[in-house]
């Protein structure tokens, strides 16, 4: 889980990641998560965004996320994933119709 102000309202939202594979067959594999966007409204209470308008898509085991600032000013999602590459992905900008972005999506 990541929290901050993603979408430039003032108020603190979350980004979620998932995924575990390292289950028995039996079990199977936990893997349906990509990710959620949770839009704060400042009370402590939270509503989902859709993936279609968040553009949180987050692939695989996710072991740790964490924002970075790029010199510019944005900001990045940068996603570390069990045994493969990171993901980065753009953050919601408020005022703009403009959604999150997947700026790198590699596989090995």
């Amino acid at each position: 889980v990541l929290a901050e102000d993603f979408d430039g309202d003032r108020k603190i939202d979350l980004v979620l990641g998932g995924n575990f594979y390292g289950v028995t067959p039996v079990r199977g594999r936990y893997d349906a998560s990509y990710g959620l966007l949770l839009r704060g409204d400042g009370s402590g209470r939270f509503v989902s965004v859709e993936m279609e308008k968040s553009g949180v898509a987050i692939e695989g085991q996710i072991r740790r996320l964490a924002s970075l600032r790029r010199a510019r000013g944005d900001r990045m999602i940068v996603a570390a994933r069990n045994n493969d590459m990171l993901q980065l992905l753009h953050p919601l900008r408020s005022g703009s119709q403009r959604s999150a972005q997947p700026l790198t999506k590699r596989t090995p």
